[in-house]
């Protein structure tokens, strides 16, 4: 009978071995992975830009419909003038029709005061690049400013960037004063002044222009080049009187002048 003992069996390896967790630092990354963006988060992701984009719209719509947004708009603009524009309190809208009572601007050597503006105008015509302005009407204009003595600067160019067409402009008078005092003496400089404008590029045309000036009824028209050399073409009439040596000037020599 052999008494050697057999050698102990090999252990059976487990499934489970080779699944050892790993020591820590040895290399791994025990962090788990950020969890995926919900479908909630990313309906915002394209939510939000659209919720900005049209609350912006919708101001814009209340600044240029609604009176109370034109006076919103007005308040807006002498803040940013640093108190040298003031506006009376408006009406209308800046959809259509628009009407100021009173606006000044002042400052160190301009002062313009204007008296009861009315304003109509078709915006929807600027997508066509054209202002299109039904009435213009101004009660009263009084300017003055410090005399200058810089040599006038001829543009380039008098082209615009829009095309223009006004078909009624009217002003009651047009006064020049003394910048101080603000509210000082002006003298009458033209009355009754009514006239149509446009502009297509190459010309500037003013039509069926009337004024009183210095008791002098006028009419006429005029066009202007919007290029160098600027050549000027116009005609005038006097319905009272024979014109005088001033506007004899004026009329001549391109154009006509009758009584």
């Amino acid at each position: 009978m052999n008494d050697e003992k057999e050698p102990p069996a090999a252990p059976v390896a487990s499934p489970l071995d080779g699944q050892a967790e790993a020591p820590e630092g040895a290399g791994g990354d025990s962090r788990a992975a950020p969890p995926a963006p919900s479908r909630r988060s990313l309906r915002w992701l394209w939510i939000s830009p659209l919720a900005i984009v049209l609350g912006l719209f919708v101001a814009l719509a209340w600044l240029l419909a609604t009176e109370s947004g034109f006076r919103v708009a007005c308040r807006a603009l002498e803040q940013l003038a640093g108190g040298q524009l003031t506006l009376g309190e408006p009406t209308g809208s800046l959809q259509g029709s628009l009407t100021l009572p009173s606006l000044h601007w002042r400052d160190a050597t301009l002062d313009v005061q204007l008296q009861d503006l009315q304003f109509d105008w078709r915006p929807a015509e600027l997508l066509q690049a054209r202002l299109s302005v039904s009435r213009l009407a101004v009660a009263s204009l009084r300017f003055a400013s410090l005399p200058s003595d810089e040599p006038l600067v001829v543009p380039d160019s008098l082209r615009l960037p829009l095309a223009i067409d006004v078909e009624q402009l009217q002003l009651g008078s047009i006064e020049v004063g003394a910048l101080y005092p603000p509210d000082g003496k002006a003298a009458m400089v033209v009355e009754a002044l009514a006239l149509e404008l446009s502009s297509a590029g190459e010309w500037h045309r003013v039509t069926a222009l009337t004024a009183n000036v210095s008791g002098l009824a006028l009419s006429g028209e005029a066009s202007l080049a919007a290029d160098k050399p600027y050549a000027l073409r116009r005609s005038c009439a006097s319905k009272a009187k024979p014109l005088d040596e001033r506007w004899l000037s004026i009329c001549s020599p391109t154009g006509r002048s009758k009584n």
